[in-house]
């Protein structure tokens, strides 16, 4: 008599699983979801009412939130409502708190800070039911409570989650990974905001000690942490500092994610920024153009980080007093945020008033030049 006992999930769809796993790691997303897609319709051929079926079935729900999350985000709620009802059906605590961290990423992602902030202390609150000891589930809770903080502009709760995680972590992890960095990244973000930038600096330059024990030199995450900290120098008037940073953090997005990313674009942004501040308008031009070219390639013409990329180019022509190349720009801007959200937004009432400052002075310029020309005549 054979007493081996019978494999409920077959190999095949085990395969599929793994694929979609590894496109997702990958940021391929749309890939990732073909090979979800084919896992979710060969489980339904198989006897429901297993353990194993639905806990394979529910992490293939949340997986698909997840990628629905970064690549079409109205997608991504239906997919948690289906955890959710899962999650309800197994009566599993920790289960419930995952699909709690999905739907709160995506109220974070929607703005709705309060929405979010709610669930993820729900969500930790359960974590502390079913856990025992240290438990890096409870770390990531207090981290992203920590984050909704921030966003609320409630710092000295933020620093007290992001150190709260932070001990629980380097507890169980150690001090080099990459959790950790992300920890003395948020904990920097902190005090940057609050102004106090040696404090910021520390921080931030632990965040990149491990990472770069965790990753190398050359990963995303890292040019993050160089993006921060030169954001701290540009804020404490070290100009070149700052742009020495920025640009190692655009050349190591260039190789990895390539020349039209939107972190890019952020970069060009920052980059232009600096320039900015140095007086150096032409080059502050320059950098604003090829976060333009990036930001109209990847999410078009009405979009608020376009309508950014134009009133950064008009203020320069602004202040080099070049008020028909100002005008168009601000122009840009203004139609684009009429059609995003209306006239009244204040945004949009602050455009118009600058445009019709600027079509002021234009005229005063034209018509100072035509006195001038007919003097000389």
């Amino acid at each position: 008599m054979n007493n081996q006992s019978t494999k409920i999930i077959p190999d095949e769809v085990e395969t599929l699983h793994k694929q979609g796993q590894k496109y997702q790691n990958y940021r391929c997303y749309k890939s990732a979801l073909y090979y979800y897609e084919k896992v979710i319709t060969q489980i339904e051929s198989i006897p429901q009412g297993n353990y194993d079926v639905h806990q394979l079935k529910y992490h293939v729900y949340l997986e698909m939130a997840d990628c629905y999350r970064e690549y079409k985000r109205l997608k991504a709620p239906k997919w948690v409502s289906e955890a959710e009802k899962l999650a309800k059906q197994l009566q599993d605590e920790a289960k419930t708190a995952m699909y709690l961290d999905r739907r709160s990423n995506i109220k974070r992602l929607d703005g709705d800070c309060k929405g979010a902030l709610k669930g993820f202390k729900d969500s930790l609150d359960l974590k502390l039911k079913s856990s025992r000891g240290e438990n890096i589930d409870v770390s990531n809770s207090c981290n992203n409570i920590g984050v909704m903080y921030t966003n609320l502009g409630k710092y000295r709760e933020a620093l007290d989650m992001y150190k709260k995680s932070l001990k629980k972590r380097s507890r169980i992890k150690g001090e080099n990974d990459a959790g950790v960095a992300t920890l003395y990244n948020n904990i920097g973000g902190v005090y940057y905001n609050q102004d106090k930038y040696d404090k910021a600096l520390l921080m931030l330059k632990k965040s990149l000690k491990a990472s770069w024990t965790t990753f190398g030199k050359n990963y995303p995450s890292i040019a993050a942490t160089y993006n921060n900290i030169a954001s701290v120098y540009h804020n404490q008037g070290k100009h070149d500092d700052a742009l020495l940073k920025y640009n190692i953090s655009l050349k190591i997005i260039q190789e990895q994610l390539g020349d039209n990313h939107p972190n890019a674009a952020k970069l060009y942004d920052n980059i232009g920024g600096v320039y900015d501040n140095q007086g150096k308008y032409d080059d502050a031009v320059s950098m604003y153009k090829k976060s333009l070219k990036i930001r109209l390639a990847t999410t078009g013409n009405n979009h608020p980080s376009t309508t950014q990329s134009y009133r950064n180019i008009a203020t320069i022509y602004r202040k080099q007093s070049n008020y028909t190349q100002a005008i168009e720009f601000y122009q840009k801007s203004f139609d684009s945020l009429c059609y995003l959200y209306g006239e009244n937004h204040p945004q949009v009432v602050k455009d118009k008033q600058i445009l019709d400052q600027c079509r002021l002075l234009k005229s005063k310029a034209n018509t100072s030049l035509w006195q001038d020309c007919s003097k000389s005549e």
